[in-house]
């Protein structure tokens, strides 16, 4: 899964940008590039543009650290990279010992100003691992905040992520969570994403069905009509977005495109005014450096 869809707990996105309504079929690849003028403010996006970063750049998914990967119980503490602490708990010894012992299914952890790679978490969640372990389930107990000197992330309380790995090497991804980056408010109701990470470094990605709210009231649903698997979103491996396109529909069932049209360079197009067709004044730019 895309990225990073990574660190202990969906470590986020860059500093984005932006430009108004200079698409068209006119542009070649230098135009597009050179008419995608960088802005700091995600404020200042429209609610199609802060779909397409929230689709494009936000982790869909959580790593999971060694402690809930190895199925752990009495409490213990584990120092993370840089500093801070991930409390957990791991079977007793007297426990193992039993010959009717079995590894607990769920794990809880809590984050302590754990500081990984520049990122600190803190916040407490619940990993629960299916039988067979095909299935992990990421439940957050309390907001959990990831913070780094440009990223401010905040997971409501409540919110859940649910990865499972099918059987062609493919992760699929259920998004049920209230996600605020940087000061944008992100849910996904019912959200399903596919992904797959390449011996490269590479990865593809798409988005297969439900919704996504932007903000308190925007709301997209994935295109139905539309097979995304077709047109994935690729990365490569040094995280930057060549190629892709997908399809939604906003609460007035315009349709939406969104499409890398060059290395980092994604146009989103809305057909407003519902004709069936995007104009150039419905389209724009977002460069993501």
């Amino acid at each position: 899964m895309k990225v990073t869809y990574t660190t202990l707990a969906l470590m986020a996105a860059v500093t984005l940008s932006v430009t108004g309504c200079n698409g068209g079929n006119s542009n070649t690849s230098t135009d597009l590039y050179q008419n995608a003028k960088s802005i700091s403010d995600l404020t200042q996006l429209s609610d199609a543009e802060k779909l397409a970063v929230a689709m494009l750049k936000s982790n869909k998914q959580p790593d999971i650290s060694t402690p809930a990967k190895s199925r752990s119980r009495a409490l213990q503490s584990m120092r993370c990279t840089n500093s801070g602490t991930i409390e957990f708990e791991i079977p007793s010894a007297e426990e193992m010992q039993n010959p009717d012992f079995q590894p607990p299914s769920a794990v809880t952890m809590a984050f302590h100003n754990c500081v990984e790679e520049g990122k600190t978490a803190n916040g407490t969640m619940k990993v629960i691992l299916s039988n067979d372990n095909t299935t992990e389930e990421m439940v957050y107990l309390e907001d959990f905040t990831v913070e780094s000197a440009t990223e401010h992330m905040v997971f409501k309380k409540g919110s859940r992520f649910r990865l499972r790995t099918l059987q062609n090497g493919w992760e699929e991804m259920v998004i049920n969570a209230d996600v605020t980056y940087n000061g944008i408010r992100h849910v996904g109701k019912d959200l399903i994403y596919r992904g797959i990470e390449n011996a490269d470094g590479s990865s593809r990605s798409y988005p297969v069905s439900g919704y996504e709210q932007i903000g308190e009231s925007a709301l997209f649903e994935v295109d139905p009509a539309y097979d995304a698997s077709k047109t994935p979103f690729i990365t490569d491996k040094n995280g930057d977005d060549i190629s892709g396109k997908a399809y939604y529909l906003d609460d007035q069932t315009h349709k939406v495109e969104i499409t890398v049209v060059r290395k980092n360079i994604v146009s989103v197009k809305v057909d407003e005014n519902g004709d069936g067709s995007f104009s150039e004044d419905e389209t724009s730019l977002i460069k993501i450096p």
